[in-house]
């Protein structure tokens, strides 16, 4: 699913990102969870994935180019195996401490992204105080780069766009409020 490019998605600063999600293995390839993140025309901004060793990463750039792509993931996996889960990614893009931190967390599946949020690991950071590229690019949930890449291989229930940590919401699809198909 996607939506055109919009002023409230070119979120520059700190963001927090999360989803409700169904998977049959939590593992396996890399997956696309939300973000508006285009490879071809270098239109990287944010994106939220789950790595293929069942772990979370936030990506961002600061140009839009992959040569400034920084990344944090998550240090332990997600301790599902199967199932249905919400997680969430936060970037805090200056911490204070002259660098830029991503905390991860998870809370039970079906709670519409309410939490309780439980902290997936140690908070993960990176020298220097960084900032997130104002692409063009769509918000994409389910894969990146208009589809072509991390397709998600399971259930999107829910996904949000926060600009903030636990800031305004910009984005709020609920697809389990829709008719299938």
């Amino acid at each position: 699913a996607s939506t055109p490019d919009n002023a409230a998605l070119d979120i520059v600063g700190d963001i927090d990102l999360s989803a409700d999600l169904t998977l049959d293995a939590w593992t396996g390839t890399q997956k696309g969870i939300i973000g508006k993140w285009t490879t071809g025309v270098n239109q990287r901004s944010y994106l939220m994935t789950l790595g293929s060793n069942g772990r979370l990463r936030i990506w961002w750039t600061t140009a839009g180019t992959s040569g400034t792509q920084p990344t944090l993931t998550s240090n332990v996996p997600i301790p599902l195996s199967s199932g249905r889960l919400s997680v969430r990614a936060t970037l805090d893009v200056n911490n204070g401490s002259g660098g830029h931190t991503a905390i991860f967390y998870t809370a039970p599946g079906g709670t519409s992204l309410a939490g309780p949020w439980t902290q997936l690991g140690d908070p993960r950071t990176g020298t220097g105080v960084t900032s997130i590229h104002s692409g063009s690019a769509v918000l994409e949930v389910g894969s990146w780069s208009a589809g072509a890449d991390g397709k998600f291989p399971g259930q999107i229930h829910a996904a949000r766009v926060r600009n903030g940590i636990a800031g305004a919401i910009v984005a709020n699809p609920f697809f389990s409020a829709q008719p299938a198909g």
